[in-house]
């Protein structure tokens, strides 16, 4: 909201709204960052350790869980039968609990509002996602392993987000996707 002062919300997210799912994935990783964690937040030894390692696991149930939604919502729209049932299986196996099958069509609804609520943005999240890998990267490359110390990374960042607000996403994400891979699987080891 600094960067966009002045914008609507809707100018803000951009027209493929992944800009939210880029800033929330970009805020939530600072959790993950050693360098933050005991520099920034003042944690250290045993606190640390507790905190990456729940920001980790939490930050990949939260993956797991968009993607596992965003599936189900396009499958939603094709209107393919026995979605309420799916619905607690593609959970279930993308989070390990299933809700309540009646919850489907709570979900898909909020999904479907033009502008609507956060939350119900998956699939936005998840693109959000690859888009904030490529960030991080552009931000590691230009200001360092401590981007989020560096007085530069403003502006690195407010270009990112510019190029998201205006055309979203602009290239193929896999080298991204095998990025997001490596850091997790790296940083999963790491925590134990």
């Amino acid at each position: 909201a600094v960067c966009g002062r002045g914008l609507a919300g809707r100018q803000r997210r951009g027209v493929h709204r992944v800009l939210d799912g880029a800033a929330h994935a970009l805020g939530r990783w600072l959790l993950t960052e050693p360098g933050f964690l005991a520099r920034d937040a003042g944690l250290s030894g045993a606190a640390r350790e507790r905190t990456l390692r729940s920001a980790l696991h939490a930050e990949l149930a939260r993956m797991r869980w968009d993607a596992a939604v965003a599936r189900f919502t396009a499958a939603a729209m094709r209107r393919e039968p026995g979605m309420a049932e799916r619905f607690g299986a593609e959970l279930g196996r993308a989070v390990g609990a299933a809700p309540s099958p009646s919850w489907a069509v709570h979900l898909v609804a909020r999904a479907m509002e033009p502008g609507g609520a956060w939350p119900g943005r998956s699939a936005g999240r998840v693109a959000g996602l690859w888009c904030a890998v490529a960030t991080r990267a552009r931000l590691r490359e230009r200001c360092d392993e401590d981007w989020f110390r560096n007085p530069r990374s403003g502006a690195v960042l407010r270009g990112a987000w510019d190029e998201l607000r205006a055309v979203g996403p602009t290239r193929d994400l896999a080298a991204e996707r095998a990025e997001l891979r490596r850091w997790l699987t790296a940083a999963m080891k790491q925590s134990g």
